[in-house]
């Protein structure tokens, strides 16, 4: 748990300084845009928005805003679909007798576009070739943290499902999880076992595994079932895949830790938590 806590610590400081590297080059490829429109001067009842991979002229009408003028950077590919830097896109809005009026300025933006589009890709090529390396590795160390603490949640995982496949094969058997949601028309969730492709146990009370094939493909299991009256009753052995079993032992597990994670919010009504 100790070393469990220290790789979550490890984790979030490893994607806070990813996440610096990550703003700091939008904000760099923001800056080259505005940059490069400075000099433009936004007509009344219009504005110009820089971001990250685009810019926009837009006439504001109320709280809404209708594009005049944009352009944006694309990645640019070969005929191999190989990325080879980048290059502008443009569109150009003639619209109606609101739009028309600003026709001069929109001729301004696409000459300032056209004239500054080509350094503008340039300066995003630089860019990507100076925070590239620094991210690369930034997102190897916080991958690697990541894959540490996956690791360890499956060993976790896989240790709850071995101990339930265990009290199956013990003399006790397995008795699986039933808990009742605290709230008003809350029924009984359980995890049902699936026997065949037509015959599905819902709430089975109480499983073992009394034999398994040589190939361990498929197993005979003794299920039994609480009736109406609190008495119990026991199927007749049954061999099914092994699969089935692997499969509602996952899904038997996922809705412990569910429980688990919300016991204030359930009842249990059998079993117990392992």
């Amino acid at each position: 748990m100790k070393k469990e806590m220290e790789l979550e610590l490890q984790l979030q400081e490893a994607q806070t300084a990813y996440g610096m590297l990550f703003d700091q080059k939008v904000s760099a490829r923001t800056t080259v845009i505005a940059n490069a429109f400075s000099e433009f001067i936004a007509p009344e009842n219009t504005r110009l928005s820089a971001r990250e991979k685009s810019v926009e002229f837009d006439l504001m009408e109320d709280r809404y805003a209708n594009t005049l003028a944009r352009l944006e950077i694309r990645d640019a590919y070969d005929d191999d679909y190989r990325k080879t830097g980048y290059e502008g896109a443009y569109r150009f809005n003639s619209g109606g007798d609101k739009e028309i009026k600003f026709l001069p300025a929109m001729a301004e933006f696409i000459k300032i576009a056209s004239d500054k589009v080509d350094k503008i890709c340039k300066l995003f090529v630089d860019i990507d070739q100076s925070f590239g390396p620094k991210m690369l590795e930034a997102r190897k160390v916080r991958d690697g943290i990541q894959s540490e603490l996956n690791e360890i949640d499956y060993a976790r995982q896989q240790a709850k499902k071995d101990a339930i496949l265990d009290l199956m094969k013990s003399e006790e058997g397995f008795v699986p999880l039933s808990a009742k949601p605290n709230k008003e028309y809350g029924w009984n969730q359980t995890t049902s076992l699936q026997m065949k492709f037509n015959w599905e146990v819902r709430s089975p009370a109480l499983i073992k595994v009394i034999g398994q094939s040589a190939s361990g493909k498929s197993v005979k299991v003794l299920v039994s079932i609480n009736r109406y009256d609190n008495s119990m009753f026991t199927y007749e052995p049954e061999t099914i895949r092994m699969e089935n079993l692997q499969s509602f032992i996952n899904r038997e597990v996922n809705f412990r830790d569910r429980v688990e994670s919300e016991l204030e919010g359930f009842e249990i009504v059998q079993g117990l938590l392992l």
